[in-house]
């Protein structure tokens, strides 16, 4: 890839998609186009039931993905994604393409690494890159998304141990002054 690539990492379940969501705002708010979603989580009886995909500017929210079927899903583990989320998500995406946004992808996993999910998209961005894409992936992820996408100029920050506004820092150096 020839852009700069973002990776906010941590572990399952400890704030990447709030990270990613405070991120986004800051990037917006610093004067930088952003294109892409997020995708937070909801909880039923104290567990996971489902991820909504909420488009970075907020304008629209569809369910990405649940544990209850429904005809024409892809099933996932214990997930079933919704196809017209799915191609919501690819549409913003591919329209990002080769632009001086941000492209945001909230997350990038297991699904991508088999081939599914947002993988296509990815291989697109791969070969219409825009400015810069910011990705979150879980901690033992992170190498074979880069290997797989064949990704250069990776920045990695763990929620744990940066803020947003430091992340946003290093973003602004690269997007304005186009440093690595």
């Amino acid at each position: 890839m020839n852009t700069f690539v973002v990776i906010i990492t941590g572990d399952q379940g400890k704030g990447k998609t709030t990270f990613i969501r405070q991120l986004a705002s800051l990037i917006r708010e610093a004067g930088m186009p952003a294109a892409g979603f997020c995708a937070p989580g909801y909880w039923e009886n104290n567990e996971r039931t489902g991820f909504d995909l909420l488009e970075i500017n907020g304008a629209k929210q569809l369910c990405l993905c649940n544990t209850k079927e429904e005809e024409g899903d892809v099933p996932f583990r214990r997930y079933y994604f919704k196809p017209q989320a799915l191609i919501y998500g690819t549409q913003l995406l591919v329209e990002a393409a080769n632009s001086q946004s941000i492209v945001v992808i909230d997350e990038v996993g297991l699904l991508e690494l088999e081939g599914n999910g947002w993988a296509e998209v990815l291989d697109i961005l791969s070969k219409n890159p825009p400015k810069g894409i910011l990705l979150s992936v879980r901690t033992n992820h992170v190498e074979k998304v880069i290997k797989k996408w064949k990704m250069d100029c990776v920045s990695i920050f763990d929620i744990t141990a940066h803020a947003p506004k430091e992340v946003l820092n290093w973003i602004k150096t690269l997007y304005f002054d186009g440093q690595r």
